[in-house]
């Protein structure tokens, strides 16, 4: 539909994260941290694949494997408005 109709259509994520799931949070607030260097995507899917074993050494991984500026990533991982952006999806 978005290759047919690129006008009419578009995709929007919305981040929600899963309380079952104990990395899910940080999880989510990776992947928009890898949305800022343009990665989003890449990152998300790599997350997916890794659903049953994700951890910090996990992400570590993605993002090294991504290319994505250690500095820029850990930063945006903790910057207020990543929750922010977390939590208006959630609501």
């Amino acid at each position: 539909m978005l290759e047919k109709y690129p006008q009419k259509v578009k995709l929007v994520f919305k981040n929600f994260p899963l309380r079952s799931h104990k990395f899910a949070q940080p999880a989510a607030t990776a992947a928009l941290a890898a949305h800022a260097q343009g990665q989003f995507w890449a990152f998300h899917d790599a997350l997916f694949e890794s659903y049953s074993s994700l951890n910090e050494a996990k992400v570590e991984e993605i993002r090294t494997s991504l290319n994505l500026d250690k500095e820029k990533f850990d930063a945006q991982r903790k910057a207020p408005q990543v929750m922010g952006q977390i939590q208006s999806d959630i609501q």
